[in-house]
């Protein structure tokens, strides 16, 4: 009887959980890819989704598998990473989604639109100003553009 082989032996992880994202259960996560994104502003940027959860790790993961199947369908693109982001709350405030629209306005500013696997904030946000205005806008750029190329 022939033996079966194994396949992919030296591959990398598929999947892997840091410490991180378990810590809170309210974050704003960003879904970076292997390769750039060209965006209207003819800019690139790796990101390819901005999201929130109040379930933390449980949102990502389902998010993975959503974001994957719209993805992987772009030539090149091999792997999604996960980058949780949060910031210190204030009693009676939603922080982490204000995090969130701060961060989809900001990526709009400078890439002329928002992730190309985000459904949130394609409209007009003229009524989120007041979230970016909660946060360092230089802080929140110089983030976004860690992901360029």
């Amino acid at each position: 009887m022939k033996k079966l082989k194994l396949n992919n032996t030296n591959a990398k992880p598929v999947l892997h959980v840091s410490r991180e994202a378990l810590r809170k259960e309210k974050i704003c996560y960003l879904a970076v890819l292997n390769k750039d994104i060209r965006y209207p502003h003819q800019k690139k940027s790796r990101i390819a989704y901005i999201g929130t959860s109040e379930r933390g790790h449980k949102r990502i993961l389902e998010s993975a598998s959503k974001i994957a199947d719209k993805v992987f369908q772009e030539y090149g693109i091999n792997d999604i990473d996960f980058y949780v982001v949060s910031c210190k709350g204030k009693r009676g405030g939603r922080s982490w989604e204000w995090l969130e629209k701060a961060l989809l306005l900001s990526f709009k500013g400078i890439y002329g639109s928002v992730p190309f696997a985000n459904k949130q904030g394609k409209g007009r946000n003229d009524e989120w100003g007041h979230c970016l205005n909660r946060f360092n806008r230089e802080s929140i750029e110089r983030y976004l553009r860690k992901f360029e190329k």
